[in-house]
C-alpha cells in the first residue's frame, strides 16, 4: 500500500518488520498477536506527561467536534496529532466526544505545533496543553483513542505509543475485553506482485482457541489507518481457523471476502484489532 503511517499500536514490544516479495508464514513473518483473555489486570494507565515547551501560544476552546477534533476562538480547527478516536456511528465515538468535551468545552489552552501544522483539509495539527497534561495523551490514557503516528509529526510517538500499551494492559476504554476467544493468527500482507493486483494475497487468519463455538456476525476487523470491515453470518468452531481476504470471492464457512478497491495491509507495518459486535476487544496483532 502507498499509505504512510506508523502504525497505531503497540503489543508487547515494538519491532519492525521489512516487508519482502514473498508471502510469509506464521512462524517467520515477525508479527505479534495478542487477545482478551491474555491482557494483564494493571490498571495503572499513567505514564506521566511530557515536560511542556515554554511560549506556547493559547486559545480557547469553543467548540469539541469529535474525539479528536475542536474549534478555537482564534479561527483554528484543530485536529489532535498522533491519535486516532473512533468516527461516527463507530463504538465509542459517543465516549471520546463526550471526555474531550467535558475535558477542554470553554478552557483556555496552549497549542504546540509540529513540523507539518495543517492537513489536507485545512484543520492545524497540534498537540494541545490543558495545564502541565498533554490532552493527545490523556485521551490515550483513557482507551478512547488509538496511537496512530503520521510523519514528519512524530515529536511524542514513543510516549504516545507506550500509553496506549498501558490503556490496553489495563482493560480501560475500547480495551474493556470480550470473552470471545478468538486470536489473529496470522496477516499475509504482502504477496508477490503488485498488490493491488493480488488482493486474494492478502488476508488475515484467525483461529478460535476456545472450546464453543463463536458466533461473528456483527463482528468488526479494523486497520491502523481505520479501514474496517464487518463480518455476516459466520460462525467458527473450536480450534478452525477462518481467513478473510482483502479481494473478492464467495464467502464459505473457512473464508470471508473484504471486497476492497485497494490493497488493506500496509507492507512497511500496521496493526489489525478485532472487536464484537459491541465494540469490545477481543484480539490483536501487530507486525
Amino acid at each position: 500500500m502507498k499509505r504512510w503511517f506508523i502504525w497505531g499500536i503497540l503489543l508487547l514490544l515494538p519491532l519492525t518488520v521489512w516487508a519482502c516479495s514473498d508471502e510469509k508464514s506464521p512462524s517467520d513473518n515477525g508479527g505479534q498477536n495478542t487477545s482478551s483473555n491474555n491482557s494483564s489486570s494493571n490498571n495503572n494507565t499513567n505514564l506521566g506527561y511530557p515536560a511542556k515547551p515554554a511560549n506556547l501560544t493559547s486559545a480557547t476552546v469553543t467548540d469539541v467536534i469529535d474525539g479528536d477534533t475542536m474549534d478555537l476562538d482564534n479561527g483554528q480547527r484543530v485536529r489532535l496529532i498522533g491519535i486516532n478516536t473512533p468516527e461516527r456511528e463507530e463504538p465509542f465515538y459517543e465516549e471520546a466526544s463526550h471526555f474531550l468535551k467535558n475535558r477542554l468545552d470553554g478552557k483556555r489552552v496552549e497549542i504546540e505545533y509540529d513540523q507539518e501544522t495543517t492537513d489536507q483539509y485545512g484543520r492545524t495539527l497540534a498537540y494541545i496543553w490543558l495545564g502541565d497534561a498533554l490532552i493527545n495523551q490523556e485521551i490515550l490514557s483513557q482507551g478512547f483513542a488509538n496511537a496512530y503516528s503520521v510523519p514528519p509529526n512524530v515529536r511524542y510517538e514513543r510516549i504516545f505509543l507506550l500509553t496506549e500499551q498501558a490503556a490496553q494492559s489495563a482493560g480501560v476504554g475500547m480495551w474493556k475485553p470480550a470473552s470471545a476467544s478468538i486470536i489473529i493468527r496470522f496477516i499475509s500482507y504482502d504477496p508477490p506482485g503488485p498488490d493491488d493486483e493480488k488482493l486474494n494475497g492478502e488476508y488475515v487468519e484467525f483461529q478460535n482457541k476456545g472450546t464453543e463455538t463463536v458466533d461473528l456476525n456483527g463482528f468488526t476487523v479494523e486497520d491502523a489507518a481505520n479501514n474496517n470491515y464487518t463480518f455476516g453470518v459466520v460462525t467458527i468452531a473450536p480450534e478452525q481457523t477462518l481467513r478473510l481476504y482483502s479481494g473478492c470471492g464467495q464467502d464459505t464457512y473457512n473464508a470471508v471476502y473484504w471486497c476492497s478497491d485497494n490493497s488493506v495491509w500496509n507492507n512497511s507495518g500496521d496493526s489489525a484489532i478485532l472487536r464484537d459486535a459491541e465494540g469490545l476487544y477481543i484480539a490483536a496483532y501487530q507486525y
